[in-house]
C-alpha cells in the first residue's frame, strides 16, 4: 500500500476530514490532499511528527509506513527502491523537533529546543552575511 493511501485510510478511520486534520496538524489541506493522491512524495520527519498526535498513532509507525527504516530510537534511514539511502534525511531544524532529544546527556524540553533553534538561526544569519561579504 502506498503511503498516501495508508494516510487516507488512517485519517478516515479517525473521523477527520482533510481540512480538520490539516488544521489539527498545522499543515495545509492541499498538501495533505496531494500526499493522499500520490501527487507529493513522502512527507518529511517533521510533517509525520505533526500528523502523529492528531491521528493518535505512534510516530515510529508513521515513519515505517512512509518508508523510513527505524534503526533505533532517534536513528532513521529512508528505504527507497529496496536500497538504503546514505544521504542524511534530517536537517538541524527537523532534529530539534524529535521527541526525547538529548544534549550532553540531558533530555531537552520544548523550551530548550526552541532556544537552540533561535541560536542556530542567529548563527546561520551571521554565517550567510560573512559568506556574502567574502564574495564581494
Amino acid at each position: 500500500m502506498e503511503f498516501g493511501e495508508y494516510l487516507k485510510k488512517l485519517r478516515e478511520k479517525r473521523g477527520f476530514s482533510i481540512r480538520k486534520l490539516a488544521l489539527a496538524a498545522g499543515v495545509s489541506n492541499s498538501y495533505l490532499s496531494q500526499i493522499e493522491t500520490g501527487q507529493r512524495g513522502i512527507p518529511s520527519h517533521r510533517i509525520l511528527w505533526k500528523l502523529a498526535r492528531p491521528l493518535k498513532v505512534d510516530y515510529e509507525e508513521l515513519l515505517r509506513a512512509a518508508g523510513y527504516l527505524v534503526l533505533r530510537e532517534g536513528q532513521y534511514i529512508f528505504l527507497e527502491d529496496n536500497k538504503y539511502s546514505s544521504e542524511p534525511i534530517l536537517d538541524l531544524e527537523e532534529l530539534l523537533q524529535l521527541p526525547r532529544l538529548r544534549f550532553k546527556g540531558v533530555l531537552l524540553d520544548e523550551e530548550e529546543k526552541e532556544e537552540f533553534l533561535e541560536i542556530l538561526e542567529f548563527s546561520w544569519k551571521l554565517f550567510q552575511k560573512r559568506k556574502m561579504r567574502g564574495r564581494s
